[in-house]
């Protein structure tokens, strides 16, 4: 894989956990994703929020904004996997900020933070 131009220069260590033996960074020169924006209800996504410091972006009234990605990484150093990522679209902080103040400043800076509430995989060395 270092010989594809985008890989090279970045130097790789080999590393071993439970039984496997792997690299380090791990390379992904082969993945198919697509991806959605939902809405969701504000109660739930708070519940599943680890600290009262994460807030979600509301785009309604109790309704906030969820990610669903799903990847097919075709080649990667662990060997080919699928992962569904559920995120919610979140801001950090004491106190909220207006969801559309945050959503216009992320829009314009193309910085977007976001919680992953779920992530599941399909083989057992992608969960390692």
């Amino acid at each position: 894989m270092k010989d594809t131009p985008f890989f090279s220069g970045i130097d790789q260590v080999t590393m071993e956990f439970s039984k496997y033996k792997t690299k380090a960074p791990l390379f992904f020169p082969k993945v198919k994703m697509m991806g959605a924006i939902f809405t969701a209800d504000a109660g739930s996504i708070k519940e599943l929020l680890p600290h009262h410091y994460y807030h979600p972006l509301y785009i309604l009234l109790k309704r906030v904004l969820i990610g669903i990605h799903c990847m097919e990484y075709l080649e990667s150093d662990i060997g080919p996997y699928n992962e569904l990522s559920l995120s919610a679209f979140i801001q950090y902080g004491r106190f909220p900020i207006p969801s559309p103040l945050t959503l216009g400043w992320s829009y314009f800076h193309k910085d977007y933070q976001g919680f992953i509430l779920s992530l599941p995989v399909n083989t057992e060395i992608s969960v390692k």
